[in-house]
């Protein structure tokens, strides 16, 4: 029960005792007093009148009509008179109207005044004895009066003092309220700090809380330093603080076996060239530190895209992987503008020049075809005297089959996504995610596009969905396959969305009604978002977030590990598990830099109670090491389900 409702059951009663101790000793006191003055109103009046009538020397029959009239004139409720042998000369009393006060009322606070009594005479004879009882309606009529006056007043005191108490109420509690909501969001491993209220009780909670909350994020944010020490001395180039060659060609050949959008996209490769020339007539500092500006404006380039690759391959060669992205020559042209803006700020755009090439890479091309295609580009642009973006061979062979394709895939994913039979064409495969015990976790769902008897995976669908604007469609495909699939399953399944949908209006109204109907089954289904396309969207993930909790759905991140300096944001985010991604699985048994990552994600998802996860194992000296690592749960080629 609320403390509102509470405060108005505790005033209501104070109140209901307080009117009915008040009505009875009003009640009491009142009918007392009345009662009094009344029995002094019979006595004065008795002698009064009987005075009157001694001195008018009036026979019996005289006084009988003088009495009958003053009883008529409605001042008493019964005169009598008695002769002195005891015979009753005179009687009569007058009914009086009992509606002026309740039966009950009357009852609880009676008014029995003593009658008033009075000696008529004519002269020296003794007429009789004069008895009269005043009418004592108007008595109970002011006394019932005044109980409803004390009634309304204390109704009204109690709606007063109810309305005042749940403002204040209200005013007090709001604190409690955020220690409330802070705490609920401890409880769902959202760590979150709030403002110290003023009432010092809830001041100490907030403050517990807070602790708390401050060692958890010093905590990731301490390790996230670390990592990226460790990180920079073993990956980034030392003048630029881009991505190494080793480092960025581990992460390429693992974008070109992805099972997602990653798995296609952009790639821009360009040459400073002169380089050496420029380092003997400007000195290396000088040319150093225009190195350092040229990364410094690309990777702001990249900064709203978490996913982008920027390195440096040798000591004039520089490269940009852009994930998803399909306008290789567009991106070329502003990373070769954005160079050259910098070289001529800096003065040293006649000693420097950029030529720049660019091609496409898709699911399944091999990494040293791509880059010598890119290599032949690069030094065509180099003998062109402007210089221009080059585009590599691939490249220009997939421009000019790209209107087939483009015709043939839009008829393709048409009548799979919004075709009648949309869930006919989708397929989910399904590999287990397997906790360190044996126990399966969930079932990892991909997507596939089936056409007869051609299975088409997510990174040969998802670019194509991009192109056709169709990724928003596909996510609620996904979804209503997945809801039929657990349905009919005792296990969870688990499947990835693209927060695309997200961004629509309807659709976590669409999302809610759609968990509604699977009712008690929609318990065993998880969403996994990136951690790319978390960190780009974070309302739209958190909007997700709420959805899913209202009912009882899992949701996590995966591909964690590729941003390190935002390992910090991964504490209010109240995810159940993480997946960190096969880059930093693949041969963790022989890095141990590979090992320390996974064992910092480790103890932070064990700080937060939820599972960590390791991606992409491919034999049983990767499950060990990981498991070694801390990670509690795998999934990959490598992991099988004994139990």
């Amino acid at each position: 029960m609320s403390l509102n409702r509470q405060l108005w059951i505790a005033i209501i009663t104070l109140m209901v005792v307080i009117l009915g101790a008040t009505f009875f000793i009003n009640g009491t006191t009142s009918s007392r007093y009345l009662q009094e003055q009344l029995t002094l109103k019979n006595s004065d009046d008795a002698t009064a009148l009987a005075v009157s009538l001694s001195q008018q020397g009036l026979d019996i029959a005289a006084l009988e009509v003088q009495l009958a009239a003053q009883l008529d004139m409605g001042t008493y409720q019964a005169l009598s008179l008695q002769s002195p042998d005891g015979s009753m000369l005179f009687e009569r009393e007058r009914k009086l109207d009992v509606q002026v006060a309740p039966g009950w009322y009357r009852r609880l606070f009676p008014i029995n005044p003593e009658p008033g009594r009075a000696q008529v005479s004519s002269g020296w004879n003794q007429l009789g004895t004069l008895t009269l009882r005043s009418a004592d309606d108007f008595a109970y009529r002011e006394l019932w009066a005044s109980a409803k006056r004390t009634f309304m007043a204390l109704l009204l005191a109690t709606i007063v003092a109810g309305a005042l108490g749940s403002f204040l109420l209200r005013r007090i509690t709001k604190p409690l309220g955020d220690v409330v909501s802070q705490a609920n969001a401890i409880s769902e491993r959202r760590f979150m700090t709030i403002a110290e209220p003023s009432t010092a009780e809830f001041a100490q909670v907030t403050r517990a809380l807070n602790r708390m909350t401050e060692r958890v994020q010093q905590m990731l944010e301490s390790s996230a330093q670390r990592l990226a020490v460790e990180r920079d001395s073993r990956e980034l180039d030392a003048v630029t603080g881009l991505l190494a060659r080793d480092a960025f060609m581990e992460r390429f050949d693992a974008h070109l076996t992805d099972d997602s959008a990653a798995a296609s996209g952009s790639l821009v490769m360009l040459r400073i060239e002169r380089l050496a020339t420029a380092n003997q007539e400007h000195g290396r500092a000088a040319i150093d530190e225009a190195l350092q500006a040229i990364s410094q404006r690309l990777q702001n380039l990249c900064s709203e895209n978490n996913d982008w690759l920027l390195a440096r391959l040798g000591g004039a060669d520089l490269v940009l992987l852009a994930p998803v992205d399909q306008d290789p020559e567009v991106l070329g042209a502003s990373v070769q503008a954005t160079i050259r803006n910098t070289l001529n700020e800096m003065g040293l755009q006649d000693s420097l020049s950029v030529p720049t090439a660019c091609s496409e890479y898709a699911f399944g091309d091999q990494r040293s075809d791509l880059l010598t295609e890119l290599d032949a580009a690069l030094l065509a642009s180099l003998q062109a005297p402007s210089q221009p973006v080059t585009s590599a061979q691939k490249c220009e062979r997939r421009r000019r089959s790209r209107r087939t394709e483009t015709v043939a895939w839009r008829a393709r994913t048409e009548a799979a996504l919004l075709g009648q039979s949309l869930e006919q064409c989708l397929d989910l495969a399904t590999f287990p995610v397997v906790a360190a015990d044996q126990e399966l976790i969930h079932d990892e769902a991909m997507v596939r596009l089936r056409e007869g008897a051609t299975e088409y995976p997510a990174a040969v669908l998802l670019p194509w969905a991009y192109r056709l604007g169709l990724v928003s469609r596909l996510d609620r495909a996904v979804i209503t396959r997945a809801l039929t699939e657990i349905a009919t399953r005792d296990t969870k399944l688990s499947v990835n969305l693209t927060l695309e949908a997200v961004r629509e209006p309807e659709f976590l109204l669409w999302l809610s009604e759609q968990l509604t109907q699977s009712g008690a089954s929609a318990h065993r289904l998880d969403f996994e978002v990136t951690e790319a396309a978390f960190l780009s969207n974070r309302e739209a993930f958190g909007e997700l977030f709420d959805c899913a909790k209202q009912h009882g759905v899992g949701i996590g991140l995966d591909h964690v590990g590729l941003r390190l300096e935002a390992i910090g944001q991964l504490g209010d985010t109240g995810v159940d598990f993480l997946k960190i991604d096969k880059l930093f699985v693949h041969d963790i048994d022989t890095n141990g830099g590979k090992q320390s990552l996974v064992q910092t994600y480790a103890t932070l998802a064990q700080t937060l109670g939820i599972q960590c996860i390791v991606e992409g194992v491919r034999n049983e000296r990767e499950l060990q090491a990981a498991l070694q690592a801390g990670a509690t749960g795998a999934t990959g080629v490598g992991v099988r389900l004994t139990g």
